[in-house]
């Protein structure tokens, strides 16, 4: 069980602890622990029972749980408010502006122990009678329930594609002499996955044989055919299709399933020769091979080879822009973040740690440790020549849409990243207003994560784009790309338009750890998508490049300021 495990099981703990009521300091306790073991810095699973003891907010009893998940995959806490508690709760419990009270009144004085009891209620209009719900708020929970239940079934792009990979690997191993590519969505790396697709080759239905025996699978014969054999695999229960061809129609057929109906039927219209490699087909439209990612509805069809190759890669992005510390909410120091952005090829490094707004949950920055931060970065960067490490802040953004620093501290930065991360309840027109005034802020550099999405989780804040992007351009203000896969915000079908406006975005990973940095690659994916050139990008830039933008940048906001 890894860390992240770990803290998964205290974290539904501690939830369940509040919801029924247990001891609120010992709810306190487990909610410290967890800020605590988010940030230890080594591995759980090798610590011993003194280690875990040993580590801040952690404690015996606590450092006894965690040594029980390891050694068990459970522990006798959890199991006991499991055994008192419907399954359902812990899912309701998960929709965004349900605190523990409301879970409790919605369980023990409506009865309602599912998400489809739930359902029923909102539109039954009970809910809006309960005290503490109302109207608005029985609408919020109502939207808010619409879309978790539109996401069930549906996996984040990294872990649907570890699933099919080692579901192609299994058919391989099973049977080498035949060929198998995964495909459809995940093969074009789309954000959100809601089924797994793999191509084989058609002989003697060995998939089929394959499907029976596995342990992992529920054979749906009655949805499937010779050609597509159809199953659910179980634990995340996201569908499975096992796509057959002959071996001569291989291609045609990766081809065909790869891209969407809408980009394959325009392809193979302008075909005017035969065809069957995926090389030939788009030869014979006249085309360059589009590659999988950009086969969508809404690429055009027209692109050349030299729009193709212009397009951003993962290789040629040259440095880290917003990733947290230990400063804040960050696992790692300083030191480390340095050294491992150096060991990956980076150029430099933007260190964004959380402002004094977000203190008591992200443990944000006020302006004493800003300092202490500021200097150490000095003795880094002294340390470090041949590297630059860049004095960066991730800024809220208040409620009015001022920045959370006077201009005096803001000063001090070489570039900001302001983001919302609180009260994402707004109208779509006091949100529009928020951010545009964050925006018009002279010392903004870049718009972190815009419309504060969760795929899976929770919907994006509205917002009138075409306000935010006017703004954006008028004050030349960086929009972010955040590769976190679980935000890929701002969304790839607003890139083309963002680069039509001369708006210059950010692919930044996010990073709260130095693995964190691997998430650049699926910020990369999406940018791509969105037909990116590496030239607008800020991560592509050389340290020094960057650097003299953020001069210029502080030059024209010390005048306005």
């Amino acid at each position: 069980m890894d860390n992240k495990e770990i803290i998964k099981n205290i974290r539904i703990i501690a939830r369940l602890s509040e919801i029924h009521d247990v001891n609120p300091f010992k709810v306190r306790a487990l909610n410290n622990a967890i800020f605590s073991l988010e940030r230890a810095g080594k591995q759980l699973s090798e610590c011993s029972k003194e280690e875990l003891e040993d580590i801040d907010g952690v404690g015996k009893s606590i450092a006894a749980q965690i040594s029980q998940l390891l050694d068990t995959g459970t522990c006798d806490q959890l199991e006991s408010l499991m055994a008192e508690t419907p399954s359902g709760i812990l899912e309701i419990s998960r929709l965004p502006g349900l605190g523990a009270k409301k879970v409790k009144t919605l369980w023990k004085e409506l009865g309602i122990e599912t998400l489809e009891d739930l359902q029923a209620k909102i539109e039954s209009g009970e809910l809006q009678e309960v005290k503490g719900f109302g109207k608005k708020t029985s609408e919020n929970i109502k939207e808010a329930l619409a879309y978790f239940l539109s996401q069930k079934g549906k996996l984040l792009y990294p872990v649907a594609s570890g699933l099919a990979e080692r579901l192609r690997e299994q058919l391989t191993a099973e049977f080498p002499e035949s060929r198998w590519e995964i495909t459809g969505d995940i093969r074009r790396q789309c954000q959100v996955i809601d089924r797994i697709e793999i191509l084989g080759e058609r002989k003697k239905q060995k998939a089929l044989v394959f499907l029976k025996k596995s342990e992992d699978m529920e054979l749906l014969p009655k949805e499937s055919s010779p050609y597509i054999l159809r199953a659910i695999l179980t634990g995340p229960d996201i569908p499975v299709w096992i796509r057959l061809a002959d071996e001569n129609d291989f291609e045609t057929e990766l081809f065909r399933s790869t891209g969407t109906a809408s980009h394959t039927d325009a392809i193979l219209s302008k075909s005017d020769a035969p065809a069957s490699t995926e090389k030939e087909i788009y030869a014979a439209a006249g085309l360059p091979v589009y590659p999988p990612e950009l086969r969508e509805d809404d690429v055009p069809e027209d692109l050349d080879a030299e729009q193709i190759d212009s397009i951003v890669t993962e290789k040629q992005i040259r440095g880290i822009l917003h990733a947290h510390s230990n400063y804040s909410d960050g696992k790692h120091s300083l030191e480390e973040m340095v050294c491992a952005a150096i060991d990956s090829g980076y150029e430099y490094l933007g260190i964004t740690d959380h402002s004094k707004s977000s203190f008591f949950y992200a443990n944000g920055l006020y302006e004493n440790r800003i300092q202490e931060q500021h200097k150490e970065i000095d003795k880094i960067n002294a340390q470090y020549p041949d590297f630059r490490l860049f004095k960066g802040i991730e800024c809220d953004i208040l409620t009015d849409g001022a920045l959370d620093y006077t201009d005096d501290v803001l000063e001090s930065f070489d570039f900001i990243v302001c983001s919302v991360h609180s009260v994402l309840n707004m109208d779509v027109d006091t949100a529009t207003r928020r951010l545009v005034r964050a925006i018009e802020n002279p010392f903004t550099t870049i718009l972190g994560h815009m419309t504060g999405r969760l795929l899976l989780r929770r919907k994006g804040y509205p917002l009138h784009m075409e306000y935010i992007l006017d703004a954006c351009a008028k004050n030349d203000v960086v929009i972010e790309l955040n590769a976190n896969p679980n935000r890929l915000d701002v969304d790839w079908h607003w890139l083309s338009l963002i680069n039509e406006k001369g708006i210059k975005i950010s692919i930044n990973p996010d990073a709260h750890t130095i693995e964190g940095y691997k998430d650049i690659q699926y910020g990369v994916m999406q940018a791509r998508k969105g037909l990116v050139p590496a030239g607008i990008n800020l991560t592509s830039w050389s340290a020094e490049k960057l650097n003299n933008y953020f001069i210029m940048r502080k030059e024209k906001a010390l005048s306005r300021a």
